[in-house]
């Protein structure tokens, strides 16, 4: 069984969307739920919903880690989504069976990987534009604590500008299972390492950010097997998103 989730912290519109796709509602613990009508909430069960001001989406990956049974899912958002074909006017979304097809030879579904909005390096630009520090202090809790992982992390995030964003995939369950428990627990030490007090709002996302930077990392420790699918912003035309993507798409580059 394949769940396809829809990670979002408002009420939205799916319109032409599969509508099996699950609607789950992040940082659910401060709404009203009778607001949200056949939403999940990501505040039931085993849940951290109330760290969704830092975690992001991630609450709903945590969710979906701790209470989810079934044996594939796709984790996209409101706003974003995997598409199957993609031209300068008109999209299609990737439906369910393109999914299970994908994943018959494959691991996982990444989007497909896109430059910074710098040339430097992937972790470059996170010290130059984020809370610099932040990243310092995970490559050395990467180093003492699961340093099998520090090559990988020095290949993908310090020689490359380019990276599957937006914490979206699509994967076994087995697969997420794996990927939650390395990555909850770097968080883990490194949420007891660092203070956001006067952060901004949007500094305080920074469990949000660094995830984006990380799967790309475990993805390829693991030796997983990727299928790329582009994204598409539905906020956006066809057109829109296409410059977008061909814009970021040919600014990728490998660094020394």
């Amino acid at each position: 069984m394949l769940t396809q989730y829809v990670i979002t912290h408002k009420k939205i519109n799916l319109k032409n969307q599969n509508k099996k796709k699950k609607l789950l509602l992040v940082g659910a613990y401060k709404q009203e739920k009778g607001d949200f009508n056949n939403y999940s909430f990501d505040d039931c069960g085993d849940n951290i919903s109330k760290k969704n001001e830092n975690y992001c989406e991630l609450t709903g990956l945590y969710y979906i880690w701790k209470n989810d049974k079934s044996d594939f899912v796709s984790f996209e958002h409101y706003r974003r989504f995997f598409v199957k074909k993609q031209s300068f006017f008109k999209y299609t979304f990737l439906d369910e069976e393109q999914m299970i097809a994908d994943l018959r030879d494959n691991d996982i579904i990444l989007p497909t990987p896109l430059a910074s909005l710098s040339r430097n390096s992937l972790f470059d630009s996170y010290v130059k534009f984020q809370t610099g520090g932040d990243i310092i202090l995970l490559k050395k809790i990467i180093e003492d604590n699961y340093p099998d992982y520090l090559p990988f992390f020095i290949s993908e995030l310090e020689k490359k500008n380019y990276a599957s964003f937006f914490n979206m995939f699509i994967t076994s369950k087995n697969i997420l299972n794996q990927y939650c428990e390395w990555l909850f627990s770097l968080f883990d030490i490194l949420s007891s390492k660092i203070s956001l007090d006067g952060r901004s709002d949007y500094e305080k996302r920074v469990f949000g950010f660094l995830s984006e930077r990380l799967i790309n990392v475990w993805v390829k420790k693991n030796k997983l097997r990727i299928k790329y699918r582009n994204v598409v912003n539905v906020d956006k035309s066809p057109l829109e998103n296409k410059i977008f993507f061909l814009r970021r798409y040919l600014k990728r580059k490998d660094l020394k």
